[in-house]
């Protein structure tokens, strides 16, 4: 009974726990008054300096994908602003065709229907050119106007047909120029001619005004 005392007075920390930790095979022993926690932090691999290096990591992503944004943005407006005035352009020379093709249908002072003929043609190109002026100012004056009569097919005995045909040869003058030109292909995005075409019949009895 005595040696236990003896004993234990000799060795008090005989019963006391020693938790260990364990990291890359190696064991340490803590030391009281040091938690577990705070060994394990103290004794692993450095961490970056708090949220700094997540915001470089950031930086250098946005600086990689910034060129690929720029890129798709901007042939996105190239396309809406292309497409968007070549919807206007064939729509203001199919305007300019069926104008045409309505002068046509006006009476002119003629003595045979020959004459009365040619001056309805002439009356639809004049027509069809002053419409479509403005957009040949900014074509340069590429723009042309053919205004063609003939026997309908489907009446040629009662009927006359006066098309009227407006051309612009936008891959040669395009309002927006084009990104890149291929050799053997051309632009692209960008249609080498707009055509705006209309047909007006006339009754050949009517031709010419008695």
């Amino acid at each position: 009974m005595s040696a236990a005392r003896s004993g234990t007075a000799q060795n008090p920390l005989r019963f006391w726990h020693w938790p260990r930790l364990r990291r890359g095979g190696a064991q340490s022993l803590a030391t009281p008054g040091i938690s577990v926690g705070r060994l394990k932090r103290q004794t692993g691999s450095p961490r970056p300096d708090g949220p700094h290096g997540e915001d470089q990591r950031e930086k250098g992503s946005s600086v990689i994908d910034f060129p690929f944004v720029l890129v798709f943005f901007f042939l996105l407006l190239w396309g809406i602003f292309n497409f968007g005035f070549i919807f206007v352009i064939q729509s203001m020379m199919t305007t300019a065709a069926e104008d045409g093709a309505r002068a046509a249908l006006r009476y002119q002072p003629a003595t045979s229907k020959y004459v009365a003929t040619n001056l309805r043609a002439n009356a639809a190109q004049q027509t069809a050119q002053q419409v479509a002026g403005v957009l040949n100012g900014l074509a340069g004056g590429s723009i042309t106007t053919t205004v063609k009569s003939k026997p309908c097919s489907y009446n040629p005995r009662h009927l006359t047909c006066f098309s009227v045909q407006v051309t612009f040869p936008y891959g040669q003058h395009p309002i927006i120029p084009a990104l890149v030109n291929f050799p053997f292909i051309g632009s692209v995005g960008i249609p080498q001619q707009l055509t705006g075409t209309a047909v007006m019949q006339v009754d050949n009895d009517n031709l010419r005004q008695d």
